[in-house]
């Protein structure tokens, strides 16, 4: 069964200042983790690679982060949660 994982963040910031942070992250995740983003549509961005797929929605005030990762990933929920609001919270500051 997958591992579905949602991380909201607040944020406060011009939507375009957040598209660009956001853009940076997905640079970062597509070469360490090999996830291939598409462009964005209107402010949605999906993201995935074998085993994983996810969406970042961008809102006026937050920022939502929609992840399934397959159960044959080994890793677990909670170790994928906590790295997904660590980047996450980097990239808004």
């Amino acid at each position: 069964m997958a591992k579905h994982i949602e991380v909201v963040r607040s944020h406060n910031q011009p939507l375009e200042q957040v598209r660009s942070k956001l853009d940076r992250l997905a640079g970062e995740m597509e070469s360490h983790y090999g996830l291939k983003f598409s462009p964005w549509a209107g402010n949605t961005r999906e993201g995935k690679r074998t085993g994983a797929k996810g969406v970042v929605r961008l809102e006026a005030d937050r920022v939502v982060v929609s992840v399934e990762v397959s159960s044959l990933i080994p890793v677990p929920e909670s170790k994928i949660r906590s790295r997904i609001e660590q980047r996450l919270d980097e990239a808004l500051a």
